[in-house]
């Protein structure tokens, strides 16, 4: 099988900043545990990426918590239980990488600071959000916190 220029992003991604940090890697999601919870990271390769051009993806960022059953349904981002885009968490993330051979170290490191970033955020509001969670709030398709996105 031939890996793809998504493959062999997602593979530098991982192998230069995020397993250093401890993150498992599993396809194109990144998962880090912590105390009663868990970060998880997606790269969602676009349905319209071509090889004749450069290879587009999304960053999924969420947060799961121990000891509760999955979402139901648990489609889209199994195994979490709440998660949006960057740009929801992270303040000028990007909506969009449009990842070449070129600038695929550049693509790598941009997207690494805003995994840190956003790790920040569940970091400080991991226990917000389980409660925001259990009360069933949601603003905007993730759970309910002013604090998101600063």
């Amino acid at each position: 099988m031939t890996k793809t220029i998504g493959d062999n992003f997602v593979a530098q991604l991982h192998r230069e900043h995020l397993k250093p940090v401890g993150f498992k890697k599993n396809r194109h999601t990144f998962v880090r545990s912590h105390d009663g919870y868990a970060e998880h990271y997606q790269i969602q390769g676009s349905a319209w990426n071509d090889p004749s051009t450069a290879w587009s993806c999304y960053l999924n960022c969420g947060i799961s918590f121990d000891g509760l059953p999955a979402r139901s349904p648990d489609k889209d981002f199994p195994r979490t239980h709440g998660w949006m885009r960057s740009g929801v968490f992270v303040k000028n993330a990007r909506p969009q990488y449009d990842v070449t051979v070129a600038n695929s170290a550049v693509m790598a490191k941009e997207i690494a600071e805003v995994i840190s970033r956003c790790s920040d955020y569940f970091q400080r509001r991991h226990a917000f959000l389980l409660k925001s969670y259990q009360d069933g709030s949601y603003e905007r398709g993730f759970l309910a916190d002013p604090q998101r996105g600063r």
